[in-house]
């Protein structure tokens, strides 16, 4: 069997058609107040946020990453996120508080790499960075559909999302730290629902501990956006000290036989 030399779709190419999507979604979803459909809209969404994980499995495999890939996918990853959130506001499920929170954070994280930029550096989506996209995003398509199906099948669709993301490292194979990182906090999640009190209904629960763990990866990674680049607010004679120790301590800790490029 000969090996495909190349994928279907360059990660770029799936960018641009997540954030196609997302628009043909958002104008749907207020075109509509259809049940059915909307269950789509959000499947649809899901697949959006399950296709940003693909398109860097499709990187790493084809060596395919490129600098318009790493401003590209994060804004498209923005784009997507805030149109699900301003969606769930529509329905009253997502409070405003939490996109302010998100779109804070968010902007705050666009500084740093924007000020990096214009210093000749490039930062590229930590690692803290990832885990919360892929943690966050398919939860979110989630949450409307457990509001309002049966209860029957509610627990059914809380299980598909924890599948998924207990899956993940086989789907999309990324590294141990986010595979860690990922099945840390589905753990958690799970202590927390089988603590669920018996007066709190299984919906509004799943979206107390959503916003919760949600709000922390949010204001996190914002957070180690400025510690990791924090170099880039020093005096530059600090600043270039503080290289030099970091390289140095690489060369330290460095295995035998291996270098530094």
């Amino acid at each position: 069997m000969k090996t495909q030399n190349k994928p279907i779709l360059t990660p770029n190419q799936i960018t641009l058609s997540r954030l196609v999507l997302t628009v043909i979604l958002f104008i749907l979803w207020f075109a509509t107040s259809d049940l059915t459909i909307r269950y789509i809209i959000c499947a649809g969404f899901a697949a959006i946020f399950v296709a940003d994980a693909w398109d860097g499995l499709v990187a790493r495999k084809y060596n395919l990453s490129s600098l318009m890939g790493i401003y590209l996918d994060p804004v498209v990853d923005v784009i997507s996120y805030s149109a699900l959130c301003l969606i769930l506001i529509d329905t009253g499920l997502v409070p405003l508080w939490f996109f302010f929170v998100y779109f804070l954070a968010t902007s705050l994280a666009g500084f740093v790499k924007q000020y990096a930029a214009a210093k000749n550096r490039i930062v590229s989506a930590s690692i803290l960075a990832k885990v919360k996209a892929d943690l966050v995003s398919v939860p979110l398509a989630g949450w409307f559909v457990i509001q309002n199906i049966a209860a029957t099948y509610q627990p059914w669709v809380i299980v598909g999302v924890a599948v998924y993301l207990f899956g993940f490292k086989f789907l999309f194979d990324p590294d141990e730290k986010h595979t860690f990182a990922i099945r840390t906090f589905l753990l958690l999640s799970v202590l927390l629902f089988i603590a669920k009190p018996e007066h709190i209904s299984l919906p509004n629960y799943y979206g107390e501990i959503y916003l919760i763990i949600a709000t922390i990866m949010h204001v996190s990674s914002s957070a180690f956006y400025f510690w990791d680049n924090r170099s880039l607010f020093m005096p530059e004679d600090q600043s270039d000290q503080m290289n030099r120790v970091e390289v140095m301590s690489n060369l330290i800790h460095q295995p035998e036989g291996s270098s530094i490029e």
